[in-house]
């Protein structure tokens, strides 16, 4: 992981107050949002896209849009969003929890760990993009988190057992 970016603010319903990654020397960096969220929500999506650089970002397979509060009350059969759902869960316990979420201040310190990513990605730059929103479609919190994969491409990648 290369860095964090929060981006489209001041959000409308929300505020940020530290958004960062830190880098550590052979280490993944150590992640740290923190916001307030003043009213109460019981509906909260969840977006996220991976991209790949060519010459500019373009989206590459895992995508997806999730309303939270439902998904964590009664888990469906979504490769995709059962993935995305495990990696979340695992770096922020506290916010993956069901709703009602609001009227507190979130602080998440984290680390984006290797075994996050999928086995066979090909060498290469990438961003992630999360979104996370109200029903009315309002912005909570908005990032881009930034990847290098220095690998021996995707046949080697494949090739590990």
């Amino acid at each position: 992981m290369l860095r964090l970016v929060c981006i489209n603010m001041p959000y409308p319903v929300s505020t940020l107050v530290e958004c960062r990654a830190i880098l550590r020397r052979n280490q993944m960096p150590l992640l740290r949002v923190e916001m307030f969220v003043p009213d109460v929500y019981e509906f909260v999506t969840i977006e996220y896209r991976l991209h790949y650089k060519f010459k500019t970002f373009k989206p590459l397979l895992i995508d997806g849009k999730m309303e939270a509060c439902e998904y964590m009350r009664k888990p469906t059969f979504d490769p995709v969003n059962d993935y995305a759902y495990t990696i979340m869960k695992s770096m922020a316990p506290s916010l993956m929890v069901p709703c009602p979420h609001g009227n507190r201040t979130y602080r998440i310190e984290t680390v984006f760990k290797e075994e996050y990513a999928p086995k066979s990605v090909p060498a290469g730059e990438y961003r992630l993009d999360v979104r996370f929103a109200t029903e009315a479609n309002l912005t909570l919190v908005e990032m881009q988190f930034f990847f290098a994969a220095r690998r021996k491409g995707i046949m080697g990648s494949m090739l590990e057992w």
